[in-house]
């Protein structure tokens, strides 16, 4: 089981926009997570969403592994096994074994995204967006959460620091500006409804499928 310290500080003030979030009810409410990490996240909302099933994802393999011991560890058995899934690439090439075989277009009522946007390319948050439309119910939402600027500006000065820094590991990754990603959202019917203020200079933005 590989430990993320952030996740460990983050996890408890994502959960608790999830809980105003989440809201759905039935006998089936799906959550997919895409990108899971170390599988941290997933074990901890798991334990508060009893009636919900989780499927988390990841697309190296000792990332994987390591979701894996978190989520038998925890002995949850609202969480999926995880499953390998590369964001950029149509869902429907997806493994099969996305919630047990059962994964249908427009069956998740919940997509989450927690500090992938900022460490990859630009092409990964597009196809969390085309995704997330082909998965998404309508009035779905989805939920991302990291840094992000706005109308060109980042702030603070720790954030343009950490942009900076991320830029000279990859001149593709980087903070991403929330105007600039509502309009490539918008081309997939994906319309941001709702942001929180986080600890460390991040937000939780959720999005919502529109139909």
């Amino acid at each position: 089981m590989l430990r993320n310290p952030s996740a460990e500080r983050n996890r408890g003030p994502i959960l608790d926009v999830l809980k105003r979030e989440f809201t759905a009810a039935g006998s089936c409410v799906r959550v997919l997570e895409i990108a899971s990490g170390t599988g941290q996240h997933v074990v901890h909302f798991a334990r508060e969403f009893p009636h919900i099933e989780f499927q988390p994802t990841e697309i190296s393999e000792n990332l994987l592994q390591s979701i894996g011991a978190f989520a038998q560890h925890s002995g949850m058995r609202n969480i999926h096994p995880p499953v390998p899934v590369d964001i950029t690439r149509p869902c429907e090439s997806w493994s099969h074994d996305l919630f047990s075989g059962t994964l249908r277009s427009k069956s998740i009522d919940y997509i989450i995204n927690i500090n992938m946007i900022h460490i990859t390319p630009i092409e990964a948050t597009e196809g969390l967006f085309r995704n997330s439309s082909r998965l998404l119910r309508a009035g779905g939402l989805l939920v991302t959460y990291g840094p992000y600027g706005e109308n060109g500006v980042i702030e603070p000065e720790s954030n343009v620091n950490f942009d900076r820094m991320l830029r000279s590991q990859d001149p593709r990754w980087g903070i991403k500006d929330l105007v600039a990603l509502q309009k490539l959202a918008n081309n997939f019917r994906i319309a941001l409804v709702r942001q929180y203020a986080m600890p460390s200079n991040n937000r939780c933005v959720i999005w919502q499928k529109v139909d």
